[in-house]
């Protein structure tokens, strides 16, 4: 594998990812609406789809969580750090694998989001 394995991988988590943040988007906005209008109105109806709007929700950041591993996996896999001739000397391995954690970068947001999720 190789770098053009890591960049079709990166291509890939934006074409499906992309859509999944849109509708984790759209759904809250509707969680929104359905608990304003629950609070107004007291109405049990929009209790029962701020439900379902919450297993929709969340379904959709698995889903999302579960891609971002699988680009995580596809780093590991891919990427590989070649050292210099100078740094071999002190560096035992010749090459290594880069190892990035979901809690890093910009996947940050979504695994604090989902631990958030998780205290609910």
């Amino acid at each position: 594998m190789g770098f053009a394995e890591y960049t079709g991988a990166r291509e890939f988590l934006g074409i499906i990812g992309q859509p999944v943040i849109t509708y984790i988007v759209i759904i809250s906005l509707f969680q929104g609406i359905f608990s304003i209008l629950y609070i107004l109105k007291k109405d049990s109806r929009y209790y029962d789809y701020l439900r379902k709007c919450l297993y929709i929700s969340t379904t959709l950041y698995f889903t999302g969580f579960f891609i971002l591993a699988w680009f995580h996996i596809q780093i590991f896999n891919t990427v590989l750090i070649e050292y210099p001739a100078q740094l071999r000397q002190m560096i035992p391995v010749e090459n290594s694998r880069i190892v990035a954690p979901l809690w890093i970068e910009s996947e940050k947001l979504y695994f604090w989001a989902l631990a958030h999720l998780r205290l609910l």
